[in-house]
């Protein structure tokens, strides 16, 4: 029973996580470049629109569902070892899935969530708004950036093997 629910949780953080860096990855290499050529205004406006549109069942299914499966993988591994297979005991590749997983939901939670707050509280067309989206672009990007590669690698290190 252990052994199949472990197996179960590796298989949610590999698929949640993968799906995951696609999107990030999405972001980084096609959609924030795009909105970098646009104006100050434009840009923002069309931001503002991406982060209420991201806000919904599935992407939240995925979001909340890398983190916990994550938790759940370290927790049933690290509380109940003696029920594992030796060749799935809490192995470093899987603890180190998990973690890099864990660090792109705390790098949303902390630094891109409150950027995209910061940035909707800005009005577009008042004289901070450059140096707020400059800023914006920069910080968010670069975290961004770190989130895909930190989805990507948790993903393949997390990737379920048979025990068998």
């Amino acid at each position: 029973m252990m052994i199949s629910m472990y197996l179960l949780l590796t298989q949610i953080l590999f698929m949640t996580s993968a799906v995951l860096c696609g999107i990030y990855f999405v972001f980084s290499n096609t959609v924030m470049p795009a909105l970098a050529r646009q104006t100050t205004a434009q840009g923002i406006d069309a931001m503002r629109k991406i982060n209420q549109q991201i806000q919904n069942p599935v992407f939240f299914v995925l979001f909340f569902g890398s983190a916990m499966s994550s938790v759940a993988v370290l927790a049933l591994a690290a509380i109940a070892p003696e029920t594992l297979p030796p060749a799935i005991k809490l192995n470093w590749q899987t603890t180190l899935g998990a973690c890099l997983v864990l660090f792109a939901f705390l790098s949303t939670v902390l630094v891109n969530v409150p950027l995209n707050n910061r940035l909707d509280a800005e009005q577009g067309a008042s004289p901070s708004a450059a140096q707020t989206w400059e800023h914006y672009l920069d910080k968010w990007v670069r975290w961004n950036h770190l989130r895909t590669l930190s989805t990507l690698l948790g993903a393949l290190l997390a990737m379920p093997v048979s025990p068998l």
